[in-house]
């Protein structure tokens, strides 16, 4: 597996410290105390592009999707990641992690448009590679289900109905897994 290299450290942290100047400038004009440069790591997993911890300032990068998605991340993760470290220092504890203050850094001090979700293609960055279950009913759509639900079927508990032609789904016995179903979805888009 590849990991990120001095380079590309450096340039992550570039990008941090670009971001951290326009911070900077309007806790200059706030007469707010400077921002300082938060801690980096690149232990991330999953799924999740990046996290910023407040407590402990720092900002957690996911290097698998951060090497799959260079420059993205220093347009979006990156600077979204600084908002969150940003709002606590500018604003205090805030309730909501993507509330208004937050959108005031993406859109005023950073210029980016404030969305709080990634699109990347996580295939290679999942942990776990959930098990699926597959299932039809009398219309024959194909309904694919978590193993949670799956088990509720088998011990009698729920029943669950096709929302088309509200027939009863049944088990084709047949399984699939979370990578599979993201390339078939890949393949229709």
């Amino acid at each position: 597996m590849a990991s990120v290299s001095v380079e590309q450290n450096t340039i992550v942290r570039r990008t941090i410290e670009n971001y951290l100047d326009t911070i900077n400038k309007y806790c200059y004009e706030k007469g707010i105390s400077r921002m300082p440069v938060p801690n980096l790591d690149y232990l991330l997993r999953g799924t999740s592009g990046g996290t910023a911890n407040s407590t402990t300032f720092t900002i957690s990068l996911n290097e698998i999707l951060l090497l799959e998605n260079w420059d993205l991340y220093q347009i979006r993760t990156i600077p979204h990641e600084l908002a969150h470290l940003a709002t606590t220092h500018l604003f205090g504890y805030q309730r909501q992690a993507h509330g208004r203050h937050w959108k005031f850094i993406m859109k005023t001090l950073f210029g980016l448009e404030p969305s709080r979700c990634h699109n990347m293609d996580t295939t290679n960055s999942m942990v776990r590679n959930t098990k699926y279950f597959e299932y039809t009913c009398g219309c024959n759509t194909k309904h694919v289900i978590s193993s949670v639900k799956h088990n509720k079927i088998l011990r009698g508990r729920t029943v669950y109905s096709c929302s088309g032609c509200r027939g009863v789904i049944y088990y084709l016995n047949k399984t699939t897994d979370k990578r599979t179903l993201m390339a078939e979805r890949k393949a229709k888009a």
